[in-house]
Parts: structure tokens; C-alpha cells; sequence
């Protein structure tokens, strides 16, 4: 395992949808609830070691924005990677239409194997 922080990365909310903040707020809530969630059911053990060692640190979580194109190209290098992550459906309660994808959460791991992905991103 490297010496690297192990972070939470969530591609927040899409920057096309112009979310009020406490609905973006919400949004990755749910991102970081159920990416945890696909960690804790994977077999995955680095994933799950990760888990633990985010656990046991300061639980970093860094929020970035992405259109709806980038986190389609984002999903895909994740799948490729075999990165874990989730992404966040929303309900079309209040703000957004059924259906609407606003969220993706990823797996801890280390900022240096997270960086990979994301690094074409900006900060929410």
C-alpha cells in the first residue's frame, strides 16, 4: 500500500445543472453514502484496506465540478481502471427531472492512484 493520503473524490454535481447549494450539498452526501456502500459489498481487498485506512485517518473528501460529458468520460477510464464508484440518480423531488444524474462518488484510495482519473477537473 503507498504512503499516499487516501481521499474521497466526488465529481460533483454537475456544473450544467446550476444546483442551489443545498442541493448540491445533498447530492454528494449520497455520493459519499453510496460509494462507501460499493466498497463495503465488493471483494475488492485493496479497495476494502483503503476503506479502512480512510476510516482511520481524517475521512479527506475533495468535491469537484464536471459537466455531463466529462463524467460520462470519467465513468468510462473508471470502469477501465477497475475503479469503484457510484453514481448518484436523482429522484426529481424538487430541483432537477427524474432521472437526472448529478453525482458520482469514488472509492478511497490514494491521491496519487485518484489523480489519474481526475486531474483534468476543477474543484466545486
Amino acid at each position: 500500500m503507498t504512503t499516499d493520503e487516501i481521499v474521497q473524490y466526488i465529481v460533483l454535481l454537475r456544473s450544467d445543472l446550476k444546483l442551489p447549494k443545498g442541493k448540491a450539498i445533498a447530492q454528494g452526501g449520497h455520493a459519499v453514502q453510496l460509494a462507501i456502500r460499493v466498497v463495503e459489498r465488493s471483494s475488492d481487498p485493496r479497495a476494502l484496506g483503503w476503506l479502512a485506512a480512510w476510516e482511520s485517518g481524517s475521512y479527506t473528501k475533495i468535491a469537484l465540478k464536471a459537466d455531463v460529458e466529462e463524467i460520462r468520460v470519467l465513468t468510462e477510464r473508471l470502469d477501465a481502471g477497475g475503479v469503484l464508484y457510484a453514481r448518484v440518480v436523482d429522484e426529481g423531488r424538487t430541483v432537477v427531472e427524474p432521472g437526472t444524474l448529478t453525482a458520482v462518488g469514488l472509492q478511497p484510495m490514494p491521491r496519487s492512484r485518484a489523480s489519474t482519473f481526475v486531474a483534468s477537473l476543477g474543484l466545486y
